[in-house]
């Protein structure tokens, strides 16, 4: 008796869900198996898994048996070509294999397409209409969810902190967003990811940390990383190449994300800063000269009557290093009252802020999406050559080419609107008084009050990029950022 295996397939979650297709497929298949004297020595089912690439455990599982075992089969039973394979070339390899190699026959039970070459031909032409169908799809699908994006409503799975509510946005979900606050907080009182996961691992505060969805929360540094870097929580909503600020109810101020960010860069690159406690300007204290940093040292004299008083100063890091700048000593305690007089200055208009050195960052997200709608417009081009093969091959008619190319254009017109906009963007470098005076005069209250010095020192990286000191020009130059 010929032996024979059968191999079923559904792609569709809703399907697998449901169980239909792949009971359907299955009673057919050993239907068609009884009728026609094979015995099924196997059954390989892929659930949710797509034909458009050949990654699938059973289907891989399945030509590893055959290969292994090559001669106790004699054919390989599916449904329809498109559940064997929707990639021309996968196809070909993956057939060519069985038949020549294992001498294995594929055979479609609901697609008999005789023996000879004109078989060969319609099954040849039913792969390349599969392989379109696939790649339509797709692009249906994504058309579907970009869709949705440009509407700013959810696609996937929502951040912790959120659920998708009646509108298809982000809503707030108290419980976790009160978890999502703790960490912002945390990380901006000085706490590391890795601290701040084991907290939470641990379940210090009592919170709850089962999710909306039901999942038990698992906490590691990266995930706090990724929460700390998630533009959703000061509302903006973000997908592919579409971001839409304000879209929905954020979770995290504004200025406290900016801050956050900041706060992460510098630790990155962070040394050993903490020989000894930490000060206001730590990290921002550079050498007017070599522009190296500038670091905290102490010097001690024991005076006449036997006390010993406690000198602190700055001094350039390269001279002790490689001693190629000078020592550029200064007074710590002069440059920490001038450095906040300079902003009093400015907070009280006695300067006039359009000539303050103030660097205007230009966000990496704006240039990535720039550099993403660039590939996108060179693509447009081979998109159109794909169809014109599947128009010369009769796979598609005049009428669906034209068609296609109509809303190529369309899709082309729309991007190059937004590239051009994105180019005038970061071409930008203007700055919104109101707001910088407004965040100025917030980090002079922190600076006065009594508040820990780590939290003075946050205040200050909101604002400020660099203090440049010179004990030869006796000059301290304040370099904003914005």
């Amino acid at each position: 008796m010929k032996k024979a295996v059968i191999y079923a397939r559904v792609s569709s979650k809703i399907q697998v869900e449901e169980g239909l297709s792949i009971d359907a497929q299955i009673s057919q298949l050993r239907d068609y198996a009884v009728e026609n004297g094979y015995e099924v020595v196997a059954e390989y089912v892929d659930k949710g898994e797509s034909a458009k690439t050949a990654d699938r455990p059973q289907f891989q599982q399945m030509i590893k048996d055959i290969k292994n075992d090559k001669g106790n089969y004699d054919a390989v039973l599916i449904h329809k070509t498109d559940r064997f394979a929707r990639n021309r070339e996968d196809s070909i390899v993956y057939k060519s294999l069985l038949r020549r190699d294992c001498e294995v026959d594929v055979i479609a039970i609901k697609e008999d397409f005789g023996e000879g070459p004109i078989g060969k031909m319609i099954e040849g032409i039913l792969e390349v209409i599969a392989e379109f169908y696939s790649e339509n799809l797709a692009r249906e699908v994504e058309k579907g969810q970009r869709e949705k994006a440009k509407a700013g409503q959810a696609v996937g799975k929502p951040p912790i902190g959120y659920i998708i509510g009646e509108d298809g946005k982000y809503q707030i979900q108290e419980q976790e967003a009160e978890i999502v606050k703790y960490i912002f907080q945390e990380y901006i009182d000085g706490k590391g990811t890795q601290k701040i996961a084991l907290a939470l691992q641990e379940n210090e505060h009592d919170f709850s940390l089962e999710k909306s969805t039901g999942e038990i929360m698992k906490w590691n540094n990266l995930t706090i990383l990724r929460i700390l870097q998630n533009n959703a929580y000061i509302g903006t909503f973000e997908w592919q190449d579409i971001k839409i600020e304000n879209n929905h109810s954020p979770i995290i101020s504004k200025s406290d994300f900016k801050l956050v960010q900041d706060l992460t860069q510098k630790r990155k690159t962070r040394r050993n800063y903490d020989k000894y406690d930490p000060y206001l300007l730590q990290g921002v204290l550079k050498c007017y000269e070599c522009h190296g940093t500038m670091h905290r040292q102490f010097s001690r004299q024991t005076l006449a009557s036997g006390k010993v008083k406690t000198y602190v100063y700055a001094r350039c890091t390269n001279h002790g290093k490689y001693n190629n700048c000078y020592g550029n000593s200064n007074n710590m305690d002069k440059i920490e009252k001038y450095f906040i007089q300079a902003l009093e200055s400015v907070s009280r208009g006695e300067v006039d802020i359009n000539k303050l050195n103030i660097l205007v960052s230009q966000t990496d997200s704006l240039e990535k999406k720039y550099e993403s709608i660039k590939d996108k417009l060179n693509n447009f081009d081979k998109q159109f050559e794909r169809q014109m093969k599947a128009y010369e091959a009769g796979v598609i008619n005049l009428k669906q080419l034209q068609s296609y190319k109509d809303r190529l254009k369309e899709e082309k017109e729309e991007l190059l609107t937004e590239f051009k906009t994105l180019e005038n963007k970061i071409k930008e470098k203007t700055i919104d008084e109101e707001s910088f005076m407004t965040t100025l005069r917030d980090v002079i209250e922190t600076l006065k009050s009594h508040s820990p010095i780590q939290r003075k020192k946050n205040a200050v990286s909101r604002i400020i990029k660099e203090v440049r000191v010179s004990s030869k020009k006796n000059l301290i130059e304040v370099v904003y950022k914005w």
